[in-house]
């Protein structure tokens, strides 16, 4: 099945955000019927494609995705900068009873369940240039490697939150794999790690402004999208809702919050409600 995906990719329509269009070549046998409008769609930084017509997923890969997606694509876009190792000082807070991260441990449950903390790796740093910091990984889409990670202090600070140096937030998503889950439940597109850890399993995080590649992900995912922003940044909300339509997402929506409210912070049965109500 790779090999006809990799093969489809030689007439692949390409997009500077990394998701390059084909037709599919597995709809014929899955449908009945070929594919001429290009349903494929394949990120070729982590392999992974999925087809909006006949719904086949995946992902081609043998031994990295370079070596079997065709050089000229490569060629064509961007790398994808992986922070392969944590940060210096990074100790998962899972099992973890040190006096010195207990801090940390104590804002984290205030955000993410300790149940979860090694599912997602969340972690503390007391030393290095991250010291005084929880740490949230973010992960490639099939969860195998590091991309970098989101820093939270533990303190008041005017700088509350920082990433690694190199690390692009325009070409990846916090829980980003969600989008190819075979789920009937909406995609719940927030901004930051924290809300998505709130909104588990299905929220998503864009670690800020959407970007041309997170834009064109939301577009090929086929679970329902629900796009719920900070309560004072619901315009925002409405225009990223309004160009997928307009690209042709049939199943997307917003949630306006209140005024100065996050995703966390707004009762989860009234959200699910206007979650249900835009879908």
């Amino acid at each position: 099945m790779s090999r006809a995906v990799v093969e489809a990719l030689k007439h692949a329509r390409p997009s500077g955000t990394g998701w390059w269009r084909a037709d599919c070549p597995l709809c014929l046998k899955r449908t009945g019927k070929a594919d001429r409008k290009q349903a494929l769609a394949i990120n070729v930084h982590s392999g992974v494609y999925v087809c909006w017509k006949c719904q086949a997923t995946g992902a081609v890969k043998a031994k990295g995705v370079d070596s079997v997606i065709p050089d000229e694509i490569i060629a064509n876009t961007p790398p994808l900068v992986l922070q392969d190792t944590p940060p210096e000082g990074y100790t998962p807070l899972n099992g973890d009873r040190s006096m010195s991260l207990a801090p940390a441990r104590a804002y984290a449950v205030k955000r993410c369940p300790e149940e979860r903390w090694a599912e997602v790796g969340i972690g503390g740093c007391t030393t290095g240039k991250y010291a005084g910091r929880v740490i949230v990984p973010v992960f490639t889409e099939d969860g195998a490697d590091w991309v970098g990670w989101v820093g939270r202090t533990w303190y008041k600070s005017d700088r509350a939150y920082s990433y690694p140096k190199g690390m692009n937030r325009g070409e990846v998503m916090y829980r980003g794999g969600q989008l190819w889950e075979h789920e009937e439940a909406p995609i719940l597109v927030v901004e930051g790690v924290f809300d998505a850890l709130h909104l588990w399993p299905h929220g998503v995080a864009l670690l800020g402004k959407a970007s041309e590649y997170q834009m064109e992900a939301l577009l090929e995912t086929p679970r329902p999208v629900v796009i719920i922003l900070d309560g004072d940044a619901w315009e925002e909300a409405y225009a990223m809702t309004m160009r997928l339509k307009l690209h042709g997402k049939r199943h997307v929506g917003y949630v306006r919050l209140p005024p100065k409210k996050d995703p966390d912070e707004v009762p989860r049965d009234w959200l699910d409600v206007e979650i249900n109500r835009v879908i």
